[in-house]
């Protein structure tokens, strides 16, 4: 009796639809499916939730983004170039405090759908990366197109063979560290925003990273970084003993602020794994990464493995 109830329920639905004149149906079908199309336009607005894959716990205050916090991010849109769905964070990013950031590129290698971004390969082996297609340096530019006066960003990295951080740099306009520099702007010594230097090892006689008081070379005026850098940099080496050329440390990565020696004073200089810059002026030009070695590759070598950067205003 329930089952007939149904049915003879739905027959009198479909008749009293029937009765409706042709006009009026279609309109109530075409309000329906407004509000449908609505429903799925604003579902889709809202970007999925996401949790980071790379680094995943840190001791200090300053701790980047672990696996247990979550962050909005875009899913793998044009992340490897020019990112035109700009996403806005509302509230802290890492330890740059708030109120609001945009994201301008989020890059994880460890994610098989992760690209490199324009001007860098890719290297599947021994761990999926980004390096220096050719040569010693590589750029790779990410254009903002908005005004920002801060920057705050991470990368990490792993270290080849015995990169010797700022220590018998090439010319002033060429390789001055082994590691990466962030700027904006077109001239190679102004508008400078973080440099990412990475040293022989973490052990105070191969140290070679200038904030290694218990070297003595590291005083050495050859292994200062130049004046626009200033103070501005991590200084950091995978690599806990004296090193070979051909060992690449994956198990140690660069500028996590983890994996340090008691001995080493710099791998917690200036709090990484997170950068945080406030410019001078507000500015709208593209963030520029170069990425460089002043050395062949087959002595010393960086792979990139994940770089995020965003701007405030």
């Amino acid at each position: 009796m329930i089952i007939l109830g149904f049915f003879r329920q739905i027959q009198l639905n479909i008749e009293s639809l029937l009765s409706i004149p042709s006009i009026a149906l279609i309109v109530m079908i075409s309000i329906s499916f407004l509000v449908f199309l609505f429903c799925i336009i604003f579902t889709h607005a809202q970007l999925p939730i996401h949790i980071s894959a790379y680094n995943t716990t840190n001791n200090n205050s300053c701790s980047s983004l672990s696996s247990s916090s979550l962050h909005l991010e875009i899913q793998d849109v044009m992340n490897s170039q020019i990112n035109p769905y700009l996403t806005q964070h509302y509230g802290p990013v890492g330890n740059c405090g708030g109120p609001i950031w945009t994201e301008v590129v989020n890059i994880n290698m460890s994610n098989g759908r992760s690209s490199c971004p324009a001007g860098l390969s890719l290297l599947t082996h021994p761990i999926r990366s980004c390096k220096i297609r050719s040569g010693r340096r590589a750029t790779s530019t990410f254009t903002v197109s908005r005004n920002y006066s801060k920057v705050c960003g991470r990368i990490l990295g792993i270290q080849r063979g015995r990169p010797d951080a700022f220590g018998r740099g090439g010319k002033q306009t060429g390789e001055y560290v082994d590691g990466l520099t962030i700027r904006h702007g077109s001239r190679y010594n102004e508008g400078h925003i973080w440099t990412f230097a990475s040293s022989t090892s973490q052990l105070p006689t191969a140290n070679n990273c200038p904030c290694a008081t218990n070297n003595p070379k590291a005083s050495d005026k050859k292994r200062q970084p130049r004046s626009f850098i200033g103070s501005h940099y991590f200084c950091d080496s995978g690599n806990h003993n004296n090193g070979s050329i051909s060992t690449v440390y994956t198990e140690n990565p660069l500028w996590d602020g983890k994996g340090c020696l008691a001995v080493d004073k710099c791998c917690h200089f200036n709090n990484p794994p997170w950068f945080y810059r406030e410019l001078l002026e507000s500015t709208a030009e593209s963030l520029k990464l170069h990425l460089q070695v002043n050395n062949r590759s087959t002595a010393e070598d960086i792979y990139l493995t994940g770089i995020e950067l965003y701007i405030s205003p």
